[in-house]
Formats: C-alpha cells, sequence, structure tokens
C-alpha cells in the first residue's frame, strides 16, 4: 500500500520583488517529490513558463504597476495554505548613499554615489541649498561642489525610477566644516602623488628660500595627524608620508617656511 503525504506547507518565494517593469524575472520555491505547484500572477503580467513546477519565468509590461503572485502546492490528497509575493514594478529605494558625512564649507569637486536599485532606469538626485551639482545627474553617482555656511546641514537626497515609477528619496546628511584654505598659488611650490594615495604620499617642495620648512597632515575635520620640521633639501628631494592607517577621505597639507605658507588637498583612498 502506498501512503501518499499531504503537501508541505510552501515557505518563501525567490525572485525580484522590485524594479520588474517591462522584464522577465524568475520565481521559485522547495520543490516537493510528488507534487504539483500551481502559480497565478497579478494583471500586467504573464506566466510564460513553469506551470506545474516549483519553478516559473514571468514577463511584465512596462506599465506594471503591483501585485501579487500566488503559489499552491497539491496532490490527490489535497492543497498545502498558498504563498505570496508581492511584486512592485517600480524600482526598490537606493540602499545607501557613499560619500564624506562632511566637507569643507567650501568644498570642490565632491563625489557621491547611491547603490543600484534593480530595474531602475535613472536616479534624480535633490540636490540642496549650499551645493551645486557638477556633473552626474540621472546617474548613480554625482559630483559637487560646496558653498555653504560652517555648521550648516545639508540633505542630500537620490530616488530611482523606471517606466513603472519612481522609489521612495534615500538621504544622506552633510555636515559643513571649516577647513584650512587652500592656496591658489598656480605657480606652486608643492608637489604631491600619487593623489589619490593608498598606503604611502610622496610630497615634494621646490622654493628658493633656505630656511627649513615645517609640515602638517590635518584631517577634514581639522584634527592634526603629524608634524614634522624638514630641511628643505630633503622635502625638495621628496618625503614620505604613511597613509595606510589613514581612513578613505580628504586631507591636507600645510607646508610653512619663514613668512610663506601653502596647503595642498589630497585624497586617500584604499
Amino acid at each position: 500500500m502506498n501512503i501518499i503525504p499531504n503537501p508541505l506547507a510552501i515557505g518563501t518565494i525567490t525572485g525580484n520583488a522590485n524594479g520588474v517593469c517591462n522584464s522577465t524575472k524568475n520565481y521559485s520555491v522547495v520543490n516537493q517529490v510528488g507534487i504539483t505547484f500551481n502559480w497565478t500572477v497579478p494583471s500586467g503580467a504573464t506566466l510564460l513558463s513553469g506551470q506545474g513546477t516549483n519553478a516559473v519565468s514571468v514577463s511584465y509590461s512596462n506599465s506594471y504597476n503591483s501585485g501579487n503572485i500566488v503559489v499552491t502546492a497539491t496532490n490527490s490528497c489535497g492543497n498545502s495554505t498558498s504563498a505570496s509575493k508581492t511584486i512592485k514594478g517600480k524600482p526598490a529605494i537606493p540602499t545607501t548613499i557613499t560619500g564624506p558625512t562632511s566637507a569643507c564649507f567650501n568644498g570642490q569637486n565632491i563625489s557621491y554615489s547611491c547603490s543600484n536599485s534593480t530595474g531602475a532606469t535613472s536616479y534624480t538626485w535633490t540636490i540642496p541649498a549650499g551645493a551645486s551639482l557638477v556633473s552626474g545627474q540621472g546617474t548613480n553617482s554625482i559630483v559637487l561642489n560646496f558653498a555653504s555656511t560652517v555648521g550648516n546641514v545639508l540633505a542630500l537626497k537620490v530616488k530611482a525610477s523606471n517606466a513603472c515609477g519612481v522609489s521612495a528619496n534615500k538621504t544622506r546628511n552633510i555636515t559643513m566644516l571649516s577647513c584650512p584654505r587652500l592656496s591658489n598659488d598656480e605657480k606652486s611650490d608643492i608637489v604631491l602623488f600619487p593623489n589619490p594615495a593608498k598606503d604611502e604620499l610622496t610630497m615634494s617642495w621646490f622654493t628658493d628660500a633656505d630656511e627649513d620648512l615645517l609640515v602638517t597632515c590635518i584631517d577634514i575635520l581639522g584634527q592634526q595627524l603629524m608634524s614634522k620640521n624638514y630641511e628643505r633639501s630633503e622635502v625638495e628631494a621628496g618625503i614620505k608620508i604613511n597613509t595606510s592607517n589613514f581612513s578613505n577621505g580628504v586631507y591636507f597639507i600645510r607646508v610653512v617656511q619663514g613668512d610663506l605658507v601653502r596647503t595642498r588637498r589630497f585624497v586617500v583612498k584604499h
């Protein structure tokens, strides 16, 4: 005598839940021997293949909005309870915005990017007052210039979109800091390389003055990370600054030689 077990309860339906507009996606549940799986799809979606099995392929129109995929397991002894998954045509909100949470109040060419949202065809950034867009609108990576007031907190926002809709905004707050004023003398004395640096930065200084130099490294919060006196000949030959323990971000080199003061910015990117 063969004993046929009742279908087991169906677990999670795996597959894309967001950003499915105008695409084909695959969905599945854990298989059960001797079981038939009955799938239904929402309006605006078409079941292409897999009916009766534990895995299906579903096509979505370019006007698809939202609905539920439902699956039930059956055999001659009965049906299991149904499992359901809500599927949205528009992309999900970007999960992260990467980039500095603090920046110089007059910072230039600062990069930000958001995580990719499945199915997104474009990204819309809301640029706060006190910042201006250099490039990148419509993509998931932008470059900003700042012209704000020290202490201000700016809210940078981004949302993902496709033909079926637009996600909610992801927000990143950026605090404006007072940073060393960069030298604008284009005849420059300071040479930094590589920039961005990884584990080591080389700095050279060329000048006609004979005095020794004080070289200071400062982070974006104004904290002094190193300060050391050098003879002119040492710096002309190129001094090495260990950046292996620096976090990714923006830093400043300040050189003082007599009455002459110069500041240059560099980036650490591991």
